[in-house]
């Protein structure tokens, strides 16, 4: 008799959520979410009680928009809650969206991220595209490359959803790279995510 390990595939494709089934995007993030309490809670070998899941703070957790120096992703580095980011008025291809700096997720800090919203084409006039690419890379491995093109074919509901969410766990190095296509353009990319954390470290319900 031969013994058979078999293993759930990868499947990091950027799915636009119109082309899922109705509700699919309310259970992803159940899912996500008490997956990622069952991970914390069991590397920090505390009770599930003691931990709280909420919103992604763009500046705060990630430092998004801060990679601003030569041949990153913006002109000037972004200090507030706030996703929309210029980009460089000379860069195109790659960029880095954060400063090498801060590129290391706080101790007792989980993300995962699920997908993301490209909110510029809600505009009742359609805005330039700032990109067309988006690179997840955690630790030394990129963990996805998702195509944002896909998602804008759908104006009313301008989200893709990807089925293996990736988790940048604490104390470990991350980092978000867009593809510029236009110089000097609004990226109006949101990522759809979860925090899961000790209860105390920034919210106190």
């Amino acid at each position: 008799m031969t013994n058979t390990i078999t293993t759930e595939p990868i499947n990091t494709l950027l799915i636009p959520v119109e082309e899922l089934p109705p509700g699919s995007l309310g259970a992803i993030r159940r899912q996500v979410t008490e997956n990622l309490f069952n991970i914390v809670s069991t590397q920090l070998k505390v009770s599930r009680d003691t931990l709280i899941a909420r919103d992604i703070r763009p500046q705060s957790d990630l430092d998004w928009g801060s990679g601003a120096a030569a041949a990153e992703f913006t002109d000037s580095e972004v200090t507030t809650e706030i996703w929309n980011i210029t980009t460089d008025t000379a860069v195109t291809g790659y960029a880095k969206m954060i400063t090498a700096a801060s590129t290391i997720m706080e101790d007792q800090r989980w993300i995962a991220i699920y997908g993301l919203r490209d909110m510029k084409s809600c505009f009742a006039t359609i805005v330039t595209q700032a990109i067309t690419l988006f690179k997840i890379t955690v630790g030394n491995s990129v963990k996805a490359i998702w195509d944002t093109s896909k998602i804008l074919a759908y104006k009313n509901n301008p989200i893709g959803i990807c089925p293996s969410p990736i988790i940048i766990p604490q104390n470990t190095q991350f980092q978000f790279e867009g593809y510029i296509l236009n110089t000097s353009t609004v990226c109006w990319v949101s990522l759809e995510g979860v925090v899961v954390e000790p209860k105390g470290k920034a919210i106190s319900p």
